[in-house]
Formats: C-alpha cells, sequence, structure tokens
C-alpha cells in the first residue's frame, strides 16, 4: 500500500458537493457542464476513485477547481498525495472526455452526477458515495422504495425459482428491486420484477455502462432499460471491462440504493454477503 492509499483508509468520508444552507443535501455548480466535463475528467485520472473524488470535491466545491488547482493546493485534501496530484496536474483528458460523451451517445447512456435531482437519494448517504452515475433507462421517485435480492452465480434451480418469486412479489407490492445482472439468483430477480406488470427493476454494473456482463444477458439489460421498466447504473467509465475489484465497489451501490438487502442463497465468501454487509 503506497502513502496516497494509506492517506485515504485513514480519512473520514467526506460529502459530496456540501450545501451550507441544507446540511446533507448538495449544491449544483454554477457551469453544469464544464462541471461535468471536469468530473468526467477527474474520474478517469489513474489512482483516482470515488473515494478521492468525493474529498476533492469536498475540498474545493467543484470538480473545475480541482481540476484546475496548483499541486499543492491538491495536496492539502485528505488523500491525496504527491503521486495523485502530479497525475492530475499532468492529465490532459480533453479528448478522453469527448470520447467517454461520445461512447455514452452511442449507448443512449446519460451522465448523472451527485447534485443532479435524478441522482437517488439514499446513495447519496452511505459511506462512500459515487460521485457520478452513467444510467440507461429511467430512475424514478418510486425506487426509493427498493430492495436488493442477490445471491450466488451458481445457484439451484430452488434458489432460482425462490428469487423469481421474491423478485414478482416484491415488484407487484411497489418495490423497486434492485440486483447486477449476473447468471443466478440476480437474473431471476430481474425477471420476477419484470413478470409482475408494471413491476420495475434495476441493474447495478461493475462494467461500463455500455458493455454488457454477461454479454448473454444484453436481451435482459434492454429490456429493464425500456418502457419505463427500470433502469441500468454504473459508476465505472465507458468501455471499462469486468475486472474483479469492480464487483465490491459494484455491490456497495447495490446496497446503497436499497432499505433492505435478500439473500436467496450464497456461498460463505461470496459477494452477495459484501453487499449484505
Amino acid at each position: 500500500m503506497d502513502d496516497d492509499q494509506q492517506r485515504e483508509v485513514a480519512e473520514p468520508p467526506a460529502p459530496l458537493y456540501p450545501n451550507e444552507e441544507t446540511p446533507g443535501e448538495v449544491s449544483r455548480p454554477p457551469d453544469d457542464r464544464a462541471e461535468k466535463r471536469a468530473l468526467v475528467g477527474l474520474s478517469l485520472v489513474p489512482g483516482v476513485g470515488p473515494g478521492l473524488l468525493r474529498a476533492l470535491l469536498a475540498r474545493f466545491g467543484s470538480a473545475v477547481e480541482a481540476k484546475n488547482a496548483p499541486k499543492r493546493r491538491l495536496t492539502e485534501t485528505p488523500g491525496v498525495g504527491p503521486k495523485t496530484a502530479q497525475a492530475i496536474r499532468s492529465f490532459d483528458g480533453a479528448d478522453e472526455v469527448d470520447e467517454q460523451l461520445r461512447r455514452a451517445e452511442r449507448a443512449g447512456a446519460r451522465l448523472v452526477p451527485a447534485w443532479d435531482g435524478r441522482f437517488p437519494r439514499r446513495l447519496r448517504r452511505i459511506y462512500d458515495p459515487p460521485a457520478l452515475l452513467w444510467t440507461r433507462g429511467e430512475l424514478a421517485p418510486r425506487d426509493e422504495r427498493a430492495v436488493a435480492i442477490v445471491g450466488t452465480r451458481r445457484c439451484s434451480d430452488y434458489g432460482r425459482r425462490l428469487a423469481q418469486r421474491f423478485g414478482e412479489a416484491l415488484a407487484r407490492r411497489g418495490c423497486t428491486v434492485v440486483s447486477g445482472l449476473a447468471y443466478g439468483i440476480d437474473r431471476a430477480a430481474h425477471e420476477g420484477a419484470l413478470q409482475a406488470g408494471g413491476g420495475r427493476t434495476i441493474a447495478v454494473f461493475g462494467t461500463g455502462i455500455d458493455r454488457v456482463y454477461p454479454s448473454k444477458h444484453k436481451a435482459l439489460a434492454r429490456r429493464i432499460a425500456t418502457g419505463g421498466r427500470g433502469a441500468l447504473l454504473s459508476e465505472f467509465p465507458l468501455g471499462a471491462g469486468p475486472d474483479r475489484g469492480h464487483f465490491p465497489a459494484r455491490n456497495r451501490v447495490i446496497s446503497g440504493l436499497c432499505a433492505g438487502t435478500l439473500i436467496v442463497e450464497s456461498h460463505e465468501t461470496g459477494g452477495a454477503l459484501i453487499t449484505a454487509r
């Protein structure tokens, strides 16, 4: 673990775009377009994860200010050491940001930053909230009443049937079913919610929003993202693959969206238990 990582672990979480008039809420920046570009740019800097991005926003009040700050001021931010500060200062990401926006347009995705009214309120309040979400489909106010259904990819037939029944039953009662679009329990939960008349479901990706993983679930992803049935979400840059470290991060977003988490079937060391914790 390098010095920057040690500092990041030691520091408590900082709020996203803190609003002095309304504690716990976020403030909209004055230049929405410039701020979005700067936010995407910072998210692409090597070594700047959600924790450091949140700390930069809290320190400088905006991604634009953080991006343009001198190295000395950057290192005054909790979690940002000289190496990370230099990476921020030397990153010229205009072309990369443009490519992200082009990919988003091709995928039918939109950027929802933390100050946007569509950003889930419950998710803002977790220990380590994402500073932005890429979304496909539609987030709805009723999604505040959400329950996660998670479990193993290698589930039994009984577990699969149970997840589908729970997904449908919860959706019929007005709950949005949240899961990770994986094989097994996740897929069954999404399908159960879609079977309910007017049911909604949200799939949280461990990849870029333009890369459905597993690829065999592309048709399911399209069903979720169309017809007002739900949304697909990712905090990762477009084009990002299914890196192993992405899935624990994805799991915190799943749980952060929800009032509760239902584990249908899981191994003792499974990711579903990470989500529940």
